[in-house]
């Protein structure tokens, strides 16, 4: 008797895999649950770039790609913002723990294990396609709000807001199950609730955290810091750039000596070893404050820890040369160059120091 399965005649999908007998069993598949198209790639910035100009419906992802992992794929996929036009699934013949892990980890919104049926293939969608998906209340009652607000009725859209805002708890639930299907071991589930929860309420860096947390129950202390490295760099990536700009303006029409906020996330980092992640938010932080020599020092102490004297000693210089009298960069300056500094004849006087703002 011949199996019954939905038809995804609307869509592209897109199949990234190095190995192309596994990239041709899964288009075969595919084509019998009726999509209307299917594009493979070997390379993942092949695919990438094709993910960046076409729409497509689905991507399906081996553990291992010409160019990177499987895992790091679907990292680009959200770092590039890609990852909202298409869930992201995981097919593979890797069925070790650590591996499943990894692509939750990665914000993957489902897991196929090699071979497969088509049932089984089938059925997967649906669950990655219930992982995907996003709260249509939410969305109503940002509409609305936004609506009533644009009409002058602000008692409603502030009613609308709140609903929003008590959503909070649906996230929290979400969580609490992920964490509560990773220790059952019941993946599937576990992906459903955590990318459930951070669709809620941007907790992104909490089911990293939650995700950390199980790599330290299983003595995988190697997966649990890079975990919580994403987790850091994920609270810290909260603080988007353009509306960070727009009330930092704000706030140094009142108070010049206001600190740059990327500049205090980009110490929070660095002081929990996120030297990389440091580095990024001091570099966000140069694009408001490109004369802040707090920041260029700050990028210089990132540096050394980094082991990067070069870049240590430039940004030390750049420091120094807004402000000739800023001790700390002066201290490192000739700690790394065994010299005192000398300012140039240009250099600019004036600066201010302000312990709050330094890293040390």
């Amino acid at each position: 008797m011949q199996q019954e399965f939905r038809h995804y005649g609307h869509g592209i999908a897109l199949v990234a895999s190095e190995n192309p007998k596994a990239a041709s069993v899964d288009r075969k598949v595919l084509k019998e649950l009726m999509f209307r198209g299917v594009k493979v790639y070997s390379a993942g910035e092949m695919a990438l770039q094709y993910l960046r100009a076409y729409a497509v419906c689905f991507v399906f992802v081996d553990s291992r790609l010409d160019d990177m992992e499987g895992a790091a794929f679907v990292r680009r996929m959200r770092d590039e913002g890609l990852a909202a036009k298409a869930p992201a699934v995981m097919v593979t013949t890797d069925n070790r723990r650590t591996s499943v892990l990894n692509a939750i980890s990665s914000g993957c919104n489902g897991y196929i294990i090699r071979p497969y049926s088509v049932k089984t293939f089938d059925m997967h969608i649906t669950t990655a396609m219930k992982s995907f998906g996003y709260s249509g209340a939410a969305a109503a009652s940002l509409a609305a709000a936004k609506k009533s607000a644009e009409q002058g009725n602000f008692d409603k859209a502030i009613a609308s807001y709140n609903d929003v805002v008590d959503m909070e708890n649906q996230a929290q639930r979400f969580f609490d199950l992920g964490v509560k299907m990773l220790l059952a071991k019941k993946y599937d589930e576990s992906i459903i609730a955590f990318n459930k929860a951070l669709k809620y309420n941007k907790l992104y860096g909490e089911a990293y955290k939650g995700l950390a947390n199980a790599y330290e129950g299983k003595g995988d202390e190697s997966k649990r810091q890079e975990c919580l490295k994403r987790a850091a760099s994920v609270f810290a990536s909260q603080n988007r750039f353009e509306e960070t700009r727009e009330m930092f303006v704000e706030v140094v029409k009142h108070n010049p000596d206001a600190v740059n906020p990327f500049n205090t996330i980009g110490m929070q980092l660095r002081r929990k070893g996120d030297y990389e992640g440091a580095l990024d938010a001091y570099f966000q932080g140069q694009k408001i404050s490109p004369d802040d020599e707090h920041l260029l020092y700050n990028i210089a102490n990132a540096y050394v820890f980094l082991k990067d004297r070069t870049g240590a000693q430039r940004y030390a210089e750049e420091a120094l040369k807004i402000n000739p009298h800023f001790e700390q960069a002066g201290k490192l300056y000739k700690m790394l160059t065994k010299r005192d500094w000398e300012p140039p004849s240009e250099a600019k006087l004036g600066g201010h120091e302000s312990l709050l703002a330094v890293d040390e």
